[in-house]
């Protein structure tokens, strides 16, 4: 994927762009080829619809973000509204997810496990072949429960990855400096034929601290997937 969205930068010959669509398909891709064993491309239809309803998920759930602080907002029918789009936008979601589930289950094989939806049909084979299926998910929806990881994934990976690697283009340009220390140390350890690799991470310190340096200036945590305490 990196080598993919790399290209997508060469191709614009050094022209102004923006990096928020390409990125998105490309960290979009890494966590469906994990989780369903797919990838998308730019220009998909069907990958667009996905990615609008993420982020339309994002700006609807931010809308309503005040009432967690302020409760008798909720009784404004404005947020009620909202609420309303949530639903339909967690709907469509849903049924995304459920076309996935369904094509896994048509070509589901228990010596194949290929990703995460494989992994979860089988542990669910085995919980009906040992009568425990109560035990699953705590005796929840399967079926629910599986499109419920999947919208959890993708909301927690999607947006947080994206935006803390635009903030980090953004300090990039801004220092200058730190960019061309990055970039000598992986000239230096790395070179330019091959991509760095996790082994590489203990004799590219410059480049382990900066990254540390971009996620605590561009704390995502506090602002990130929605949650909440349940007891």
């Amino acid at each position: 994927e990196v080598e993919i969205f790399l290209k997508r930068l060469v191709m614009r010959h050094g022209a102004p762009t923006t990096l928020t669509s390409s990125l998105a398909v490309s960290i979009s891709n890494v966590i469906c080829s994990v989780t369903m064993g797919i990838r998308f491309y730019q220009g998909d239809p069907k990958f667009e619809r996905f990615m609008d309803l993420i982020n339309e998920g994002f700006k609807l759930f931010g809308k309503v973000t005040l009432a967690n602080h302020i409760p008798i907002l909720r009784h404004f029918p404005w947020i009620n509204s909202v609420q309303n789009k949530i639903e339909k936008n967690r709907s469509e979601m849903a049924e995304f997810f459920q076309e996935v589930i369904n094509e896994h289950k048509a070509t589901y094989d228990e010596n194949n496990i290929n990703d995460i939806l494989d992994a979860y049909l089988y542990e669910i084979q085995k919980a009906e072949e040992e009568n425990r299926e109560d035990q699953l998910f705590q005796g929840k929806d399967k079926v629910r429960q599986m499109q419920q990881i999947l919208g959890d994934l993708f909301s927690a990976g999607m947006e947080t990855v994206k935006n803390t690697l635009e903030w980090s283009v953004v300090f990039m340009l801004h220092h200058p400096e730190a960019a061309r220390a990055v970039q000598d140390e992986l000239d230096q350890v790395v070179g330019r034929s091959r991509l760095p690799s996790l082994e590489d991470r203990q004799f590219l310190p410059i480049t382990e601290a900066t990254i540390l340096e971009v996620l605590r200036r561009s704390n995502l945590v506090p602002l990130g997937t929605t949650h909440a305490t349940t007891r």
